[in-house]
């Protein structure tokens, strides 16, 4: 009897440790996916979901649009676009998404310039062409949307007090969490989410159902109740 629990003490532990290396190879993979710069979604996979944008606009001439570059508060390298108007405008910043970089929203960002807007497009760390250090999810952003707001009031088309900021996804929701500014005269939060937290959480449980949909053996045990505490705490169905 003795030797018998003996044996399932160490089958169990053997399990644990098992287990417990298979799950450490997963954290380190959702963070590697979180903070990876330089990913981009591609039109038609799951995770692009239902975005669409404007078709048919037409961007301001050359002339009229010129580089930026700035840094945040960190130090990180942002690059970006400045739409001038011929006139002194409201300037609009886009504040793009997680993982969807600032040439997704040209044409969203033609179709405001087409209403009298100035416009700054820019991408956030790493996003596009702006650094390729690691990304926050919403987190070190909001100190890169500051520095952007700064550089659009720093153009000579933005009229006084007049930047709006239009986010989108990520970008929309930083938008929310940036600090009241002088500047800021309103803001357009297009599909927000409502907290981080459970944005990971869900994010994390699609990337579990993935990487151990192949999983056998005694871990497979771990993978349901995981999965679904996951995607529960993220808003999703019993």
């Amino acid at each position: 009897m003795a030797r018998w629990f003996a044996s399932i003490v160490t089958s169990t532990s053997v399990v644990g440790l098992a287990t417990g290396g298979v799950m450490l190879v997963l954290g380190r993979r959702f963070i590697e996916e979180f903070t990876r710069p330089g990913v981009t979604v591609e039109q038609g996979t799951s995770q692009w979901g239902g975005w669409t944008f404007p078709e048919s606009v037409v961007e301001p001439p050359t002339a009229l649009q010129r580089a930026v570059m700035f840094q945040s508060a960190d130090g990180a390298l942002l690059r970006g676009e400045f739409w001038a108007q011929t006139r002194s405008a409201p300037t609009i910043i886009i504040s793009h998404g997680f993982h969807l970089p600032s040439v997704h929203f040209r044409s969203v960002a033609a179709l405001e310039y087409a209403h009298g807007a100035n416009i700054l497009l820019f991408d956030y760390r790493g996003h596009g062409e702006s650094s390729l250090v690691p990304t926050t999810c919403g987190n070190a952003e909001i100190n890169d949307l500051l520095a952007a707001v700064d550089i659009a009031t720093s153009q000579a088309e933005t009229a006084r007090g007049q930047v709006y900021i239009h986010g989108f996804s990520m970008g929309a929701a930083v938008a929310i969490l940036l600090p009241p500014h002088a500047a800021v005269a309103g803001i357009i939060a297009d599909s927000s989410y409502a907290r981080l937290d459970e944005m990971i959480r869900m994010i994390i449980a699609q990337i579990l159902d993935q990487q151990t949909a192949g999983w056998h053996g005694p871990v497979r045990v771990l993978r349901t109740p995981v999965s679904r505490t996951l995607s529960l705490s993220a808003g999703g169905a019993p």
